[in-house]
């Protein structure tokens, strides 16, 4: 009876010593570790990015971006807290773009690897697959780089209001595609009169499609608008080209992803279309459209037109920025020295390297995914409040979050709309060749149409509105 009694008590013991490990584990933040010295520590955020397959061109550079900042944020002291300096490093695992595994890799972050945060979060597929498992863990999601509709939240609450999306919304962009497709070239557009819409039945080409309908009702143009719907994963879109051409377009929307824009691309130019040519930011920069012209898709006859969210040229005329904002130096500067760090160079000979995406669309996109979350993080560093889900939250809705070669974006009351105001990029049929072999990739010179610009102001400049 008293070895019974004793076992009894030593069960109780252990429960009581496991509830009390337990209490105190949730007092801690998920992600802030501190290292063995208790003065230094890793503050861990995650995701998943294609660093392989087809939007590896995409990835890449995305998570290099990121990973340069950090790197300038760490070494100009980090996140601190309660007298511990803590560096902000990613853990990321190679998705390949599909949704599936971008699931299961993004339970691991939040389950196993315990990362403070989602940053970054990438490409359609995965975010599509994982938003409602996001949402039900309350891990906070800041910055996905996508646009998909499901995304958009104008009065977000509770865990929803912890999924923070930065880019624009593709509904959002469709709108603003349709506008300027409409609106004069005095006013930034493309004076089109008559426009076709090549969409793909995926997440993207849904998204811009249901913008671009609605904006079309706005405006009174329902019946200037011919509509052809493309599967994402075709390998030609001939009878669909076919019927815009005849349609008369004298500019076409091409309101999908980077791969089905080369596969409408080629039938275009199969087709001999000689209008002007429009798609999404996600495909706006001088290597996807390098490629395109390259295999003639862009020409002489066919302009092609992106609108993008950031504006990197040099307004104030300074002749030291070389025709480039100050800010785009910023990020230029970041690029090369991480570029010299990973590659083991200092002093004067570091400041000879110059990183193979100073000038990467997608390289920017995730240098201002974490300059933006970092922001925040200053923002609760400089509060006598800790670092936790709700504080960053809170946090991030206090004003307005600064984009770095954009404007800024307003999370206050809930607000998960994405970025608003598009600029205009056009693209030329010259390109450039870089690399050797296999590795070979193409540049195509981009010149800015318009900055930053309303869809209100756009509207401004249709007739017959």
């Amino acid at each position: 009876m008293k070895k019974s009694f004793t076992l009894f008590l030593s069960v109780l013991l252990c429960v009581a010593i496991v509830f009390s490990l337990t209490a105190c584990k949730k007092d801690e933040v998920q992600g802030l570790v501190k290292d063995k010295d208790g003065k230094t520590g890793t503050l861990w955020i995650g995701n998943t990015a294609a660093s392989s397959g087809t939007y590896a061109t995409v990835g890449v550079p995305f998570n290099y971006g990121l990973e340069a900042y950090l790197y300038q944020y760490n070494t100009n002291g980090g996140y601190q807290q309660d007298d511990v300096t803590y560096n902000v490093r990613l853990k990321t695992y190679d998705d390949a773009f599909v949704g599936a595994t971008g699931l299961s890799y993004t339970q691991k972050l939040v389950e196993e690897d315990k990362v403070f945060a989602l940053v970054g979060h990438f490409g359609t597929n995965t975010v599509a697959a994982t938003l409602e498992y996001i949402e039900e863990k309350g891990v906070p999601m800041f910055y996905a780089a996508t646009g998909i509709s499901a995304l958009y939240n104008a009065d977000a609450k509770g865990n929803a209001a912890r999924i923070m999306p930065v880019q624009p919304i593709y509904d959002g962009e469709g709108s603003v595609l349709l506008a300027t497709a409409f609106a004069s070239v005095e006013n930034g557009g493309l004076g089109g009169t008559k426009v076709g819409v090549l969409y793909t039945d995926d997440d993207a080409g849904l998204g811009l499609y249901g913008g671009i309908m609605s904006e079309a009702a706005k405006l009174g143009k329902t019946g200037d608008v011919v509509y052809q719907q493309v599967s994402a994963s075709a390998t030609e879109a001939n009878t669909q080209v076919t019927a815009i051409k005849n349609a008369g377009c004298d500019v076409v929307i091409i309101a999908s992803n980077q791969g089905p824009l080369a596969t409408i691309g080629a039938s275009l130019k199969n087709s001999a279309y000689s209008g002007k040519m429009i798609t999404s930011y996600v495909s706006s920069n001088t290597v996807t459209m390098g490629t395109l012209a390259q295999q003639g898709i862009i020409s002489e006859e066919r302009e092609m037109y992106a609108t993008g969210w950031l504006d990197i040229v040099d307004h104030t005329d300074t002749a030291e920025l070389l025709g480039y904002s100050s800010e785009y130096w910023d990020f230029a500067r970041c690029m090369n020295a991480y570029e010299a760090y990973k590659t083991g160079k200092t002093g004067d000979e570091a400041s000879t390297v110059t990183s193979p995406y100073a000038a990467n669309a997608y390289a920017m996109a995730g240098y201002i995914a974490a300059h933006m979350f970092c922001e925040v993080l200053d923002r609760v560093e400089e509060s006598d409040d800790k670092l936790t889900w709700e504080t960053f939250v809170e946090y991030a809705e206090k004003e307005k979050v600064n984009i770095p070669m954009g404007e800024y974006i307003d999370f206050s009351g809930g607000k998960r709309t994405g970025v608003t105001g598009l600029s205009l990029t056009r693209y030329t049929h010259e390109y450039t060749t870089e690399g050797e072999g296999s590795s070979a990739y193409y540049n195509s010179l981009g010149t800015l149409v318009r900055g930053l610009k309303s869809l209100e102001e756009l509207e401004a400049g249709i007739s017959g509105k």
